[in-house]
């Protein structure tokens, strides 16, 4: 809560690049996934901001990624990530978590996944929330979502927008449909290892993905990686499991996901 509490903000006054955000070229990306009765709620969009300064249009602007959730189902996940003392698993995607481990990753482990910007409020009608000013210099998410629920009552709607870094593509567009890349079998295994190392990072400051696919392991043209997709992630140790009536000390996290990868539940 403490590091994503630095990232909150509204849409109307945020400015990114010398950009505001309502001069933002948004793109909507195709999201295979959507699923209404499943929780799959969430939109994908990408941008490119070239700002004035010359120097970062020449380097081609700053591409962001950004994930659009219904405030309904934010307040939601957030309650029971609330209840459960921030180890709620369900079947679709966690936003929180995938917010609060974007967050945390970016302030203390740089280098294992996209750099996050912002997660900011977006509201249908500017008009309708005259008091938008309020969530400006806010630092603490449970104010944050007190006014998201505040508007959600007087039936404003809007969206939580997750921002971070576009990093390079996919492994899997990688591997299978770029044809730069030396497929020997000595490039193969560096592939194998480096992305074995960005797991290893990842698990080293307590964290498991649980998602771990060709999918959510991103590749720049120079060959750095990253990590995306944080939507079902869980801590590695815990102090609270559901079935243990009495814990005294600190264990291992035992998930309702029985294997790594997209499986059936």
């Amino acid at each position: 809560k403490e590091c994503l509490s630095k990232y909150l903000g509204h849409s109307k006054d945020y400015v990114l690049n010398g950009v505001k955000f309502d001069e933002w070229k948004l793109v909507h990306l195709e999201n295979k996934d959507y699923n209404e009765r499943s929780g799959r709620v969430h939109r994908l969009l990408k941008t490119n901001i070239s700002g004035n300064n010359e120097k970062k249009k020449m380097k081609g602007g700053l591409k962001l990624f950004i994930k659009k959730i219904p405030i309904d189902m934010w307040l939601k996940q957030f309650e029971m990530m609330d209840t459960y003392n921030g180890e709620y698993v369900l079947r679709a995607e966690n936003f929180v978590m995938e917010a609060i481990v974007l967050s945390f990753l970016s302030v203390y482990h740089p280098g294992i996944c996209p750099k996050f910007y912002k997660l900011l409020y977006n509201p249908d009608n500017y008009y309708k929330d005259e008091n938008f000013k309020s969530m400006n210099n806010i630092n603490d998410i449970n104010i944050f979502n007190k006014l998201l629920s505040d508007r959600s009552k007087m039936n404003i709607s809007g969206y939580i927008l997750i921002i971070s870094e576009s990093f390079g593509e996919d492994l899997k567009n990688y591997l299978f449909t770029t044809k730069y890349w030396n497929k020997s079998k000595k490039n193969k295994k560096k592939l194998l290892f480096e992305s074995l190392k960005l797991i290893n990072k990842l698990h080293q400051v307590g964290i498991c993905h649980l998602d771990f696919t060709l999918d959510n392991i991103l590749i720049s043209k120079d060959g750095q990686m990253r990590l995306c997709d944080f939507g079902k992630s869980t801590p590695m140790y815990s102090y609270y499991l559901r079935h243990t009536k009495k814990m005294d000390n600190l264990c291992l996290f035992q998930s309702c996901i029985t294997t790594i990868g997209k499986t059936t539940y």
